[in-house]
């Protein structure tokens, strides 16, 4: 079977990379001119030529055409540079990394790409994060990925994405229009939406409802989204304005990585559950724009965003009877903590015991019935942002210069209330986690410890807290920015960019933990952190088909709340868990340069980039190895991101139809750059210490996308593409001393059939070939002198007292398998 599978793969590859061989039949001129925006707010575009940026997009046409894909999916498929880590193994919550900087949902994850929709920022304000599956999908009509500028504001470290919808505005003189779209497929997937749009000369009102659901080709993982966006927009006579409402409610299931002996025997396995998030999102965004004589424009928004987040995420529980194998401590420990069983501890060495202490400061007892103990841990968070930004475009004529400028200010106000507790359960043969009750009939939460010297007989007067505890944090973040951006003629050839940002942020944090011992770390604290990020570059036009670009720049990312309160080496967190400590953490600055150029050669066009970044004072997040998200943050120094991008599309007709061939290759080598000592807990070597030049975990060398689509008539097109990928090193195993993941291939295929004006007929094939692969990796615990994980797929019936687990401390996120998808799309 591997034979054919890797027989066929060559067999694809050959197909798409000798239609690049065929001449082309048509001449036709294309034109090549094509604007994007070059700053947060939509405003005045530019000619993408004279951009020094590296920038991509994706259109309207290329997202109506995401068969049984989300928008992630699209950019990893397409976009030059871009990866997905499918890191909870939910097609809604999934990774994107454009050249090792990364914009995730998962807190823990460094987080480098500022991300706006309309104008508004969408990145959390607790952790930065990003909630892909609360993007009205159905209503976007361009994605633009633009490579660092400080203009974006914070974040903005590799680049940003500008997300842009559908408005009522775009529908003016229109009586009704309605869209339907439905599709089915693999892992019970489902998907629908109804669009419609009208208006008058004057004004317009844009409408989208959407419905996703995903039954999860793994176990325990389904997932549904609901979005409603609206959006009305109504013109004056040298102005207009739009109001936007969105409401968005997720609830996901994603259960993560798993032990590699598990996925060997079955790959819908998943290690522990349940994994689950809840998110809430109401938005209301204004935007107006202000046309004055001189041409020049006042572009405007305000908004107000709320964000409500559950989770409960099930894990092993490092705990077990406190002195199992010696009578006399045993008996000393229940007469000290007046259990009528031995107390649970979280660790032993030698005679000294941490002995678990409930929410009500008391010894917890030992249960002879549980095999395994288990933790649940919940967390709940409301981030509520509003702000406002505006800007000012004008066209100017300076020292025989033609000037492009913008000037802008932006205000960000964010307010979280975040609280969290590890609750005490059963960890069951088939790994789920279930919760104990008290005497009471309550919930049991693991407070703090009380260590306990069994040889002397004597425990310590007061708890403290232990590796496991509880959260109750406030934030309060206060962000400022002024930027300007001035695009200037220096000949009829060559163009200059020069801009500026400067960014002032305040983060405060409050401790509103109570518990029943001293404390000796807090999260109350203060921070301010200012930065002014310059940019300069060039692009010069040699002729029409041939142009190059050079740029160097500057940006900042401040530490996130959830950063700040998880930065203690000697106080660990679980994500996204237990916050208890509030050290200092440097902001972020980047520094880069980039190097371009592209062309056209009849209807081929190309591009080829050279980027290098340094990232100074780098946050990363810390595994300690008590548990697979159990870590702190820490600033590494530097780490750094260079490599080179070439890309390929062409266009034409060959006797056949239209035929629409793109390739792109990525070479990445995201490195550190400082030495440091890491916790080794996991590692097979006891050894994690990082030297310079060492490989950040997750992010691949070399990456190389190919796809071929093709027109049979004005009514039936076809496509086919390929996704090549390294491997990569594991989180965990920074010093890079452990095998990577394996490189894979994946081949997708599409096609479309236009039945009449009003319907549309789609489907979609995922993993043409059923590939086997992962997409990243972590260290977890594995040892083979406890009782373990259960894993009755390797022959564990749960009648022993040692279970049959982990042994490898590998654990991998494993790819989705061969999937099969068709829809109808209506129009009237």
């Amino acid at each position: 079977m591997y034979i054919c599978n890797y027989i066929l793969k060559s067999i694809l590859s050959m197909i798409l990379l000798l239609s690049f061989a065929k001449n082309a039949f048509s001449q036709e001129k294309i034109d090549d001119i094509e604007v994007i925006g070059i700053s947060p707010l939509p405003g005045i575009e530019i000619d993408r030529n004279k951009i020094p940026n590296a920038s991509q997009s994706l259109r309207e046409i290329d997202l109506d055409s995401s068969t049984g894909t989300t928008i992630v999916d699209l950019l990893g498929e397409k976009l030059t540079g871009v990866t997905i880590k499918d890191v909870q193994n939910s097609p809604f919550q999934k990774n994107i990394d454009y050249r090792g900087f990364t914009a995730a949902p998962l807190l823990g994850e460094s987080q480098g790409l500022a991300v706006y929709l309309n104008g508004t920022r969408i990145n959390e304000g607790f952790g930065d994060t990003l909630q892909w599956e609360l993007v009205p999908e159905a209503a976007l009509t361009d994605i633009d990925l633009m490579s660092s500028n400080p203009v974006f504001g914070l974040n903005a470290l590799g680049g940003s994405l500008a997300l842009t919808t559908k408005k009522g505005l775009d529908f003016l003189n229109t009586d009704s229009s309605v869209e339907n779209h439905f599709e089915f497929g693999g892992a019970d997937w489902v998907n629908g939406n109804i669009e419609l749009g009208a208006g008058d000369e004057s004004q317009g009102l844009y409408v989208a409802m959407e419905n996703s659901y995903d039954g999860g080709w793994r176990d325990n993982s389904a997932g549904d989204v609901k979005r409603l966006f609206i959006n009305y927009g109504k013109i004056f006579e040298n102005s207009d304005f739009d109001f936007t409402f969105m409401n968005a409610d997720s609830n996901l299931n994603g259960n993560g990585v798993s032990p590699t002996e598990l996925l060997k025997v079955r790959r819908e396995s998943v290690f522990t559950w349940p994994d689950f998030t809840s998110n809430k999102v109401y938005l209301a965004a204004s935007n107006a724009n202000f046309y004055l004589e001189d041409d020049s424009v006042i572009n405007t928004s305000v908004y107000y965003r709320r964000l409500i987040r559950d989770t409960l995420n099930a894990d092993e529980l490092d705990a077990e009877e406190c002195a199992e194998d010696n009578a006399t401590h045993a008996e000393q420990l229940e007469d000290d903590f007046g259990t009528a069983d031995e107390p649970i501890c979280g660790e032993a060495d030698g005679d000294n015991y941490e002995v678990l202490i409930d929410q009500f400061g008391n010894a917890i007892s030992n249960n002879d019935a549980i095999r395994k103990y288990g933790l649940l841990n919940k967390s709940s968070t409301m981030t509520v942002t509003w702000g406002g930004s505006a800007q000012y475009n004008i066209n100017t004529n300076y020292l025989d210069k033609m000037h492009n400028i913008i000037i802008g200010a932006s205000v960000d106000k964010t307010r979280t209330a975040f609280h969290s507790r590890g609750e005490l359960g059963q960890l069951h043969n088939n790994r789920t986690v279930s919760n104990l009750l008290n005497t009471e009939g309550g919930f049991i939460t693991l407070e703090s410890i009380r260590e306990h010297s069994g040889s002397s007989g004597g425990k310590e007067s007061t708890n403290e807290r232990g590796d496991v505890g509880s959260a109750q944090l406030a934030s309060k973040t206060d962000y400022y920015g002024i930027y300007i951006n001035d695009l200037f003629a220096f000949d009829n050839k060559t163009d200059i960019t020069i801009s500026a940002r400067a960014n002032l942020a305040y983060v405060k944090l409050y401790d509103h933990l109570k518990t029943s011992f001293t404390r000796t770390e807090t999260n109350t604290g203060s921070h301010r952190y200012f930065r002014l990020n310059p940019a300069i570059g060039m692009t010069h036009n040699y002729d029409d088909n041939l142009a190059f670009r050079a740029s160097y720049k500057e940006a900042n990312r401040t530490p996130a709340p959830v950063e700040l309160s998880c930065a203690s080496p000697s106080a660990p967190c679980r994500l996204p868990n237990a916050f208890v400590a509030d050290p200092p953490l440097d902001q972020v600055i980047t520094r880069g340069v980039e190097f371009g150029a592209k062309g056209k050669i009849d209807n081929h066009y190309w591009e080829a980039t050279y980027f290098h970044f340094i990232n100074f004072d780098d946050i990363q997040f810390v595994s300690t190895g008590t548990g697979k998200s159990s870590g702190y943050f820490k600033n590494f120094g530097e780490t750094q991101r260079r490599g080179i991008e070439l890309a390929l599309n062409s266009r034409f007709n060959n006797g056949i139809g239209n035929l629409n061939i793109y390739s792109n290759y990525s070479y990445l080598q995201a490195t550190f750059e400082s030495a440091h000592t890491l916790p080794a807990a996991n590692h097979p070597t006891s050894n994690n210490d990082i030297e310079a030049g060492d490989y950040l975990p997750g992010m691949p060398e070399h990456t190389f996308k190919t796809g071929i689509n093709q027109e049979f008539s004005s009514q039936l097109n076809a496509g086919l593409n390929m996704t090549y990928s390294s491997g990569v090193f594991l989180r965990g195993d920074e010093s890079n001393q452990l095998k990577k993941t394996n490189p894979y291939m994946v081949f997708n295929a599409d096609a479309s059939w236009k039945l009449s004006k009003s319907f549309s007929f789609f489907a979609r094939v995922d993993n043409l070939l059923d590939s086997k692969y992962e997409t990243m990796g972590v260290l977890g615990e594995a040892e083979a002198d406890e009782v373990n994980v259960p894993i009755s797929e390797l022959g564990d019936t749960g009648s022993g007292e040692t279970a049959v687990g982990p042994l490898d401390p590998r654990f991998y996120s494993p790819g989705a398998p061969r999937s099969f998808f068709i829809g109808l799309r209506v129009n009237w």
